[in-house]
């Protein structure tokens, strides 16, 4: 007992020492229902799925996002039980840091309702995610204040992140005869072989509908991995994930949207062996797309026993260490923003050859060494 009070006091500073200005905003939308009604009309309990919302919690908490949540009556959302279970993460410490983040998140217990949410507080956000669980049938998938919020981010073009069956909610969008705003996008769903099978072991009952045939329906291009494996789909600002699975991924995906939609809204300056908070530096040129070559998204977060001063000077250190190592082996594009938190940056290579090579290189030894002294890492994307 002594030992699990010890962690979540470590877990808590953890996610409450930052208290700096957040580096930016996500909306976590989640289902107001702690039901799935079934075709029989019995009622199985239900709610988010724990590692869906946790995962991308963890790591959205670690970078310095601030969180809003919202759901359509503005009730404490339900977990489903049948989620709170080791299997789901990769090991006990990941488990126990879930289930002791999401326990810490007080403003859960009373979230916003959705119809609270103007467009000028929407337009402060930078992505809207919405965590799986059979909920989101219920509900989401036919509320007009999602379709709304939805609508937002797709005419923003700002990161739309839904899993499992998440993606439900883009349901909501549809209006019969008029053309669909996610219409020929590609993206994924719980599938209908994976909802079979939940039928079968744990509802001992039919669902309504497939939301894999659903969504295919009204114009979605739907990618579907073989059953209980990985599968992310990035679309535009969509990006969905197939189950829970996926959800490691998924996160990492949603990390990497956010920081290219920073880097894009960024005025880029040159580096100059000096760093301030917040300013997109340019280390190596290239193209700020990044759509070229081969490239790295990366994220990492502010080792806790480093002040904010020595971070920033040894993250001096650290870049011009890149620069003058990989630079020559073909990194073509280096762009870095740090904050209080820790590092956001993209690597762009002139091949994944070359990237592999200097990878591998007795070189690079001293840069990932260097770069673990100075981070821990949140993600690290290939595009």
């Amino acid at each position: 007992m002594k030992f699990i009070l010890i962690f979540l006091v470590i877990v808590l500073i953890q996610f409450s020492a930052n208290a700096q200005m957040p580096v930016g905003k996500v909306l976590i939308v989640l289902s107001s229902s702690d039901h799935l009604t079934l075709k029989d009309g019995k009622l199985h309990p239900t709610g988010y799925y724990l590692s869906e919302l946790a995962i991308p919690l963890i790591k959205l908490l670690k970078m310095g996002f601030d969180v809003t949540y919202a759901n359509p009556n503005g009730n404490t959302p339900s977990l489903d039980k049948g989620s709170d279970n080791l299997k789901y993460f990769k090991n006990p410490q990941e488990y126990a840091l879930a289930k002791s983040v999401v326990s810490s998140q007080q403003k859960m217990l009373h979230p916003r309702k959705l119809q609270t949410l103007q467009e000028n507080e929407l337009q402060t956000y930078d992505a809207v995610f919405v965590p799986g669980g059979h909920a989101p049938m219920e509900d989401l998938l036919k509320d007009v204040e999602m379709a709304r919020i939805l609508r937002h981010f797709h005419n923003s073009k700002k990161p739309t992140a839904l899993i499992c069956h998440g993606p439900v909610a883009l349901l909501s969008t549809y209006v019969k005869n008029q053309p669909w705003i996610y219409q020929g996008y590609r993206m994924t769903v719980f599938s209908t072989t994976e909802e079979k099978t939940a039928e079968q072991s744990l509802f001992k009952g039919l669902v309504k509908f497939y939301p894999q045939s659903a969504l295919s329906q009204i114009g979605g291009i739907m990618g579907e991995a073989t059953p209980w494996t990985e599968n992310v789909v990035v679309d535009r600002e969509l990006i969905t994930g197939q189950n829970p699975t996926s959800t490691e991924l998924f996160a990492n995906r949603l990390i990497d949207s956010l920081i290219s939609k920073k880097f894009k809204d960024s005025k880029i300056e040159t580096f100059g062996g000096s760093i301030l908070p917040g300013i997109v530096y340019t280390v190596i040129g290239g193209p700020q797309e990044m759509r070229t070559g081969f490239t790295y998204a990366f994220a990492g977060m502010k080792r806790p026993q480093l002040s904010s001063t020595e971070f920033s000077k040894q993250m001096v250190e650290h870049m011009n260490h890149v620069k003058a190592v990989f630079g020559p082996m073909g990194l073509k594009g280096y762009f870095v923003q740090i904050n209080h938190y820790g590092e956001f940056a993209f690597m762009n290579w002139v091949s994944q050859e070359a990237s592999d090579r200097a990878f591998k290189s007795p070189q690079a030894k001293s840069i990932t060494d260097e770069a673990n002294s100075i981070l821990e890492i949140v993600t690290f994307v290939k595009h």
